[in-house]
């Protein structure tokens, strides 16, 4: 990267390094719902080398204010900056998006989930209001916000260092829309589809022009293909029933709550005392412990090997459970393990 395209960096949170994301694919061919897990992304986007397209802590900056109405308490927000490489000319383009500051629900906020994910990583230099300037440690500036599992000696825990890839991003998006019952998968087009669809309809072009940033024809690249109008009613001269046409395009439309979404317990006891869970049971032990005595501390070191190959399978508890939680139906285990 040559010196006149580097992004100088200061306090205020700004870059020290370019958030690169490279220009969109304009291919018509992107699925809302069925993504190819070999692509950095979903809708065919290329998003640039790890190094340069993760959010790192110094890309974000918070903001304490005091509230105009009395009585009300301080209002918080985030600005992110980001650096993107899109449209016709493939330039580079910094925007900068506002967050916080309207949603009382926490699991649907932004701002309370960076605020988490920094306390529990210990990016904060002060505990306390007071000190907002220099919020954010200097050693975690360049640190990723968002980066790989780790898993280890059966514990759960966050990689110290590497990016969370787009690939890990996908599958958790696949999962949730599993566990949450709903019919089909998220996908980062249908998220960008459905931002798209919303800032269409409430914002001017060129507020709409700037956040996508796209060449001339991604407008209707990422449109509903559902006319979001009411045209019954517009041809009827009647008011529009503005509640209905808003329930009729939720995602949770199609979500049954009351799809199971783990085995019963009478399944899985009776999936433990299966000969052939046993079996797999033993043999997993077995080659656990020829791999530590190969010199392998953990199983991951392995990775490669022909002991790692060898205990690749999956246990018939976990296949149906996975079955389970993707047809939601209540099958017997006779109908998917062999009989004894």
């Amino acid at each position: 990267m040559d010196a006149s395209n580097r992004v100088k960096s200061n306090r205020n949170g700004d870059f020290n390094r370019p958030w690169d994301s490279h220009g969109d694919s304009d291919s018509d061919s992107g699925c809302l719902y069925n993504c190819d897990e070999d692509c950095d992304t979903d809708d065919d986007c290329d998003a640039g080398p790890e190094a340069t397209r993760s959010f790192l802590y110094r890309h974000f900056a918070i903001s304490i204010v005091a509230n105009q109405t009395p009585g009300k308490p301080n209002l918080v927000f985030m600005k992110a900056t980001l650096l993107q490489t899109k449209g016709e000319d493939n330039n580079r383009r910094l925007k900068t998006l506002v967050i916080g500051g309207g949603n009382d629900d926490p699991l649907f906020s932004l701002l309370d989930h960076f605020i988490s994910l920094a306390v529990h990583g210990d990016a904060f230099e002060a505990t306390y209001a007071e000190i907002i300037e220099n919020m954010i440690r200097r050693r975690v500036l360049d640190l990723q916000v968002f980066r790989e599992p780790l898993r280890s000696a059966g514990e759960v825990g966050t990689s110290p260092t590497e990016p969370l890839l787009a690939s890990t991003w996908i599958r958790y998006l696949k999962q949730l829309c599993q566990k949450a019952g709903f019919q089909q998968s998220f996908t980062q087009y249908g998220l960008r589809r459905g931002l798209l669809n919303v800032v269409n309809n409430s914002a001017p072009a060129s507020v709409r022009d700037q956040i996508f940033d796209h060449k001339q024809g991604a407008v209707g690249y990422y449109l509903d293909q559902e006319i979001r109008f009411d045209t019954e009613s517009c041809y009827l001269r009647k008011p529009s029933n503005e509640v209905v046409q808003k329930m009729a395009r939720l995602a949770s439309l199609t979500a049954d709550a009351n799809a199971p979404r783990e085995l019963l317990f009478e399944q899985k006891a009776k999936l433990i005392q299966h000969p052939q869970v046993i079996q797999l049971g033993q043999r997993n032990k077995a080659l656990t412990t020829q791999i530590h005595a190969a010199g392998y501390k953990t199983i991951c070191n392995a990775e490669g090997t022909s002991l790692s190959k060898e205990g690749k399978g999956r246990s018939p508890v976990e296949l149906l459970e996975n079955k389970t939680a993707k047809s939601h139906d209540r099958a017997s285990p006779e109908t998917i393990l062999p009989k004894s």
